[in-house]
């Protein structure tokens, strides 16, 4: 599945709100640790992966509201 510049900033978001709904965590080096891979290739947590590619599939089925409250949609 392709995405193009503005659809991969808002999974990076809708990832975000999703990690943080989730753990309510705001510690980034969680998140960054997390993501690491092994050397097989796999992600440390494998569920980072599954994280990704919901909210891929929220964007591209447009379900995502990374910015809610804070910007109107005009």
């Amino acid at each position: 599945m392709d995405l193009n510049k503005k659809e991969s900033y808002e999974v990076m978001l809708q990832f975000l709100k999703n990690w943080y709904k989730l753990t309510k965590n705001k510690d980034i080096t969680d998140i960054l640790s997390g993501a690491q891979y092994w050397k097989d290739g796999k992600p440390l947590d494998s569920s980072f992966l599954d994280y990704w590619n919901e909210a891929i599939k929220e964007v591209k089925a447009g379900e995502n509201d990374p910015f809610g409250k804070f910007i109107s949609k005009k």
